[in-house]
């Protein structure tokens, strides 16, 4: 059986994206066969000028029904009640942050949709004869280098 210790180990990845000439840092679990492709440093590399980088500002941008927001202290709050002691509220409280962490997925999804941006990482992937997680984890001059050597 896998031990918390050893999915941190292991499965809990810690990747560098560049994105315009900045590094950005991107931590997810390592699933078999998935790619876990952050939207923040995708939608930074498509509004590359813009003076904001938030899922609210991009859901706005690209015209879609904002998200519900919750300040990170209240849930960090509600989360730290749920684990002390466990009532009426504290569900209650448990159910407003399981609302709120399903509306923000839901949210990028829409984001990932309604900018076709999977398949342009696999067309991208395509064309340059990389994987589709090099297509979203390295910067353009792999990809140029590729297509070069075509």
């Amino acid at each position: 059986p896998l031990s918390l210790e050893k999915i941190t180990k292991w499965q809990y990845q810690y990747n560098k994206i560049k994105v315009n000439d900045m590094p950005f840092h991107s931590k997810h679990l390592n699933t078999p066969g998935c790619v876990a492709i952050d939207i923040r440093p995708c939608f930074m590399k498509l509004y590359s000028k813009a003076e904001k980088s938030s899922l609210a500002f991009y859901l706005n941008e690209c015209g879609l029904e904002s998200k519900m927001d919750m300040p990170f202290h209240r849930m960090f709050k509600y989360y730290g009640r749920a684990l002390r002691e466990t009532n009426a509220t504290t569900a209650e409280q448990m159910h407003e942050v399981a609302k709120y962490c399903m509306i923000d997925a839901l949210s990028c999804q829409r984001l990932m949709v309604k900018r076709n941006a999977i398949n342009e990482y696999r067309e991208m992937a395509s064309v340059a004869f990389i994987s589709l997680y090099d297509s979203h984890y390295f910067a353009v001059g792999m990809k140029v280098r590729n297509l070069l050597n075509a």
